[in-house]
This record gives structure tokens, sequence and C-alpha cells, in this order.
């Protein structure tokens, strides 16, 4: 009896959410019906090739040129243009849902993130195709270096995080429209390759990836001074004279394509790595691999990995995306070391973390 009702709770539940989420379409629509694109885009430069974002609210936002372009892919219309001139467009990044009522204000507010080749970040209100604010780039040389990576800090309210070439990780608040940076990380031993991955219990921490194969562990990346990196959270994945040798098919062995915090296990610092040709599962505090699949000699090398977003309902479903445009799915489990309580998947006081092992799916094999 009391699994029937807790069915039907969750069916209701569901229910709910199939009505909101309707109903911010509709919003969001409704906002944009009086929009009248400004340009007409044609074939994107190859500056925008990363320029590419699915908003949780239906649209598309793409860059052409120094325009961006939000799409309606169901009517398969263009409701609105941003014109950016005087820099290619490189990243777009949309604001991230809100709920409850601060999910209308988001919702009429459609705010985007536009990062360009000049190295600038400015706020957009797509409902009105206007520019709120411009964030200017790091003095000194990251001025003419364009925006490699952008997104939204999960724990600091309107915060961006934006990538320069240059190797400088920067965050600015863009609270009521005034842009103002809080800090600017640089390691000078490593620059930095890859935007911040926090995380899932601790937004305060993050990894990222530099170069050479380095891998950093960032404490305090939500605070108003840049984060620090500790001797002992720094960590080499490959050998020194690894990245410039290669493989038969032309890829560098052992340069980090990708890397995130692994979701499923949040009392564990277990971190998936992403390299062309392979996929590892790396314990933080014991500084090693716990898992590990190897591709294909057959197959193209990896080119990024791609991960649910929080609170998704296959958190454990992993993808890959190859050169070749190929997508693989890898699923993971939890092995429990000796030692661990049966009841749960958190490991003993004195046993090791739990390892995570990857294989691939079934769907991946048929492909």
């Amino acid at each position: 009896m009391a699994e029937s009702r807790h069915s039907k709770v969750e069916t209701v539940k569901k229910k709910v959410a199939s009505l909101e989420e309707g109903a911010t379409s509709s919003l969001m629509a409704a906002d944009l019906a009086g929009c009248a694109p400004s340009s007409i885009p044609g074939p994107p430069h190859a500056d925008n090739r990363d320029a590419l974002d699915w908003s949780a609210h239906g649209l598309v936002a793409y860059g052409c040129h120094d325009v961006v372009v939000v799409f309606e892919p169901n009517a398969c219309e263009i409701v609105q243009t941003l014109d950016c001139a005087g820099a290619r467009v490189t990243r777009v990044s949309w604001a991230p849902r809100e709920t409850s009522a601060a999910l209308a204000r988001a919702v009429r507010r459609a705010d985007l993130i536009v990062g360009d080749t000049r190295g600038c970040v400015s706020l957009w209100d797509v409902s009105r195709g206007a520019a709120v604010a411009q964030c200017s780039p790091p003095a000194g040389a990251e001025r003419e270096r364009g925006v490699l990576g952008l997104a939204w800090h999960p724990a600091v309210p309107r915060g961006a995080l934006a990538l320069h070439a240059g190797g400088s990780l920067v965050l600015w608040s863009l609270a009521d429209g005034e842009p103002r940076r809080l800090w600017v990380f640089v390691d000078s031993a490593a620059p930095v390759r890859s935007l911040p991955s926090f995380a899932p219990s601790d937004p305060t921490t993050a990894i990222v990836v530099a170069a050479g194969g380095w891998v950093l562990r960032l404490s305090g990346a939500a605070g108003a001074a840049p984060p620090t990196v500790k001797p002992s959270d720094r960590f080499r994945v490959v050998d020194p004279a690894a990245p410039a040798a290669t493989s038969g098919d032309g890829s560098a062995r052992g340069a980090i394509v990708g890397c995130t915090f692994c979701e499923m296990l949040e009392h564990a610092p277990i971190v998936l790595l992403l390299t062309p040709r392979e996929l590892l599962a790396v314990d933080l505090a014991a500084r090693g691999a716990v898992g590990s699949c190897a591709l294909d000699k057959r197959a193209a090398p990896f080119a990024q990995l791609l991960v649910p977003p929080a609170g998704a309902h296959a958190p454990s479903l992993v993808l890959c995306l190859h050169v070749d445009g190929a997508l693989s799915a890898y699923s993971m489990a939890i092995s429990r070391a000796p030692g661990a309580d049966a009841d749960t998947d958190a490991p003993s006081a004195a046993a090791p973390p739990a390892a995570c092992l990857l294989y691939t799916s079934d769907a991946a094999d048929e492909e």
C-alpha cells in the first residue's frame, strides 16, 4: 500500500514538472514573439565552431561571424539576432534555469553571455536584443586573445567564468547589470586549458586541466579572492615527453581533452579524465587511477567529454565525442572496496575510496 502511495506521489511530481516546463516554454515564446531579427545569418566562421548552446527553455543560440543567432528548433525559425559588431563570437552560454518565483524572471529576461575574439564577455537580454553589460578582458597581452571557454558559476549568483587563450581564468559578477571582476587565476607553471569542473558536494572546489597534462585542484573558487592550489593538489597524468609523442592516427598521446567530477561518488574525490584514447577514473586523494576504459585501435580518437547536468535522470551515463563525429556511451558502476558497508555506497573510514568502473553500454556496442 505504501509503495502504491509513493508511486502516485512520484507520478504527480513528474506531471507538475512537465507542466512547469511547458509553462516555461510558453513564457519564453511569448516574450520573443515581438522580436524582429536584424541580421540574415550566413555560413559561420571557423572561430564560431564552439559558439553553440541549447537553453533549458528550448532555444538554441549560435555564433555566426560577429552575430549571435537565436533559433527556435521546433518551429525552425530564427527569433532573434544579437549584433556583436567588432569581433567574432567564440562562445555563448545561456543563464542557468532557476526555480519558483525566480523562474519567471529568468525566463522573461532570457540572459545570455557571449565571448568574442577580443577577449570581451558581454551579457545580453535576448528578449530586448540589447547588451546589458560588457566586461573588458584582463590587462596586458590577454586583450588581443579570445575567449576559449565561458560558463556560469554554480555557487556565485550571476557569476560568469571566462577562460582566455593565454591561460587565465576570470570570474565576473554580473549582478544588476554592473560587471565586476572578482578574481583572475593564472598558474605560471602550467597555463589553464579548460573551464573548471566543480565538485557536486562542494562548489567551492574545482578541477582544471593545464598545459602539459597537469590537473589542478582549486580551493576557494567561489570567494572574492583567487582560488589557491596546494602542492598536493597538483599532479601530472602523463610523462613529460608524452604530449610530444603521437600515436599512429596522429593524435597526441596523454593529452587531456576533458575532465569532470564523478557525480555518483560525492563522498570520494574521484574525477573522470578523458585522453584521446582512454577514459580514466582518478582518485585525487590517492593520486592514482581506480578505473579505466581504453579505446579500440580502430576507433577515431576522443575529442570531448559530455556528462549529464546535475539532477539528470541518468547521472551514471557518460558520452564521449570522437573527432569523426561518432558518439560512444559509457555507464559507471561503483565497486565497493574491502571493508565498505554493504548497505551503502560510501566506504568506511578504514577502507580506501570506492572505485569507479567504466564499461561500454550495449547501445554503444551496437553502434
